[in-house]
């Protein structure tokens, strides 16, 4: 008898702390799929903006050199469908109360193009009534920008294309490195690796500034508003930066979205594949238009293209380098 009246104390004791534990088990199943489903919904919202991203590659020539395209992309397209996918895994498309209070936890969108960074972010303002709001606007692009120890500026891009001015003699370089190299003495354009490096090192300082900036501000906005939560920089590996800044490509976060008892975290960083197709180089050869792939790129050429079908819409006849 006394053994049972022990046995009913230890599970009258022992119960309540069990299903204390069954319930915080599965609250954090819970938190856990529904963090799931937020990080695919950002990462398939961010893959459907750089889907969207088109581009205009105007090639141009200067005495036989190929000029700096200009890449036009289509930022409003890719924001658009950022927010279309965005909405639609919340259920609350064309819900504009929805997309607002998703946006208070959206620092940044930020889109990386060929030459620079734009970034759709907050920008406060006071109504008529004299309240504070919050709205999202596009900023002036940064171009990825590096000045050295002699005051020399040099615009890098995507790829081997760069800008260099000379403060001193007020004098513009422009071109591919390789080419540049060739007439050229500034030791960087004649290493290509540290060149490589230093360019890398420029866009992705270039993005984290912008950002660091950006978050700041978003800070101070969300102040003005009552809003108590701090952003911050979310903590990308650089072997994800060095995998993605080759090509255009999109960044958002979403940072203290409440997510039960917890603050939902996350960011998507997604490149397409634009910058890196097959580039193809139109020639005029016994008065035939012919497109040459860049592995056997003639040393003479009309017009750059950007795939072997832009090749046949412009008339030229596509070769194979094994048929020279």
């Amino acid at each position: 008898m006394k053994l049972l009246k022990w046995s009913i104390l230890f599970v009258a004791i022992v119960l309540p702390f069990f299903w204390v534990n069954q319930l915080q088990a599965r609250e954090l199943y819970e938190k856990l799929q529904l963090e799931d489903r937020y990080n695919d919904m950002l990462n398939q919202a961010v893959d459907d903006a750089v889907h969207s991203l088109s581009l205009a590659l105007i090639p141009a020539m200067e005495s036989g050199y190929e000029a700096m395209k200009r890449v036009d992309l289509n930022k409003e397209a890719a924001l658009a469908s950022f927010w279309d996918t965005l909405l639609l895994y919340l259920d609350g498309a064309e819900d504009r109360w929805t997309k607002q209070a998703i946006a208070y936890y959206m620092p940044a969108f930020l889109v990386m193009g060929y030459n620079g960074i734009e970034v759709y972010a907050s920008d406060s303002y006071d109504g008529a009534d004299g309240e504070a709001s919050l709205h999202h606007v596009w900023h002036p692009k940064q171009p990825y920008m590096y000045r050295d120890e002699q005051g020399m500026l040099y615009a890098f891009t995507l790829n081997e294309y760069i800008q260099i001015y000379d403060p001193i003699s007020k004098t513009t370089e422009r071109g591919f490195r390789r080419e540049l190299a060739e007439q050229s003495m500034n030791p960087l354009l004649k290493d290509a690796e540290r060149f490589d490096t230093l360019r890398r090192q420029t866009i992705i300082s270039t993005i984290q500034s912008m950002l660091e900036s950006t978050i700041a501000r978003h800070n101070a906005e969300i102040m003005r508003l009552g809003m108590q939560y701090t952003f911050t920089f979310p903590v990308i590996e650089d072997e994800e930066w060095q995998n993605t800044i080759d090509d255009v490509g999109v960044l958002a976060f979403i940072q203290g979205l409440p997510l039960g008892s917890s603050k939902y975290n996350h960011y998507a960083l997604g490149a397409s594949k634009i910058m890196r197709r097959q580039l193809y180089y139109g020639a005029m050869r016994d008065g035939v238009k012919v497109a040459y792939p860049a592995e056997c790129q003639p040393t003479e050429y009309e017009e750059v293209l950007f795939s072997s079908k832009q090749a046949a819409e412009r008339g030229f006849f596509p070769r194979n380098c094994k048929r020279e």
